[in-house]
């Protein structure tokens, strides 16, 4: 369903976030994530809590939020959506 949102919480390695059409929203901010990689061409907001590296590719008006600016960042934009880093 392309208007879920998923509230996720917890700790891991590795999170690989693809979103590829529609309003869906992820909420990671309690999910604490070492490596994160997004593909994003929705319209709403994907929220991550990276901590070692950020990559992936912006592909529409969907904006991807950062808890905090990890020392690894390689995120495309190609289209209005934008990274937003919070801290």
């Amino acid at each position: 369903n392309n208007i879920s949102t998923f509230y996720i919480s917890g700790q891991t390695e590795n999170l690989n976030v693809g979103f590829f059409a529609g309003a869906g929203r992820f909420e990671g901010s309690d999910l604490i994530a070492q490596n994160v990689q997004v593909f994003h061409r929705g319209s709403n907001d994907i929220i991550v809590n990276p901590q070692q590296s950020l990559v992936g590719e912006l592909r529409s008006t969907g904006n991807l939020i950062a808890l905090n600016e990890p020392p690894i960042v390689n995120v495309q934009q190609f289209y209005t959506g934008q990274l937003i880093f919070l801290d």
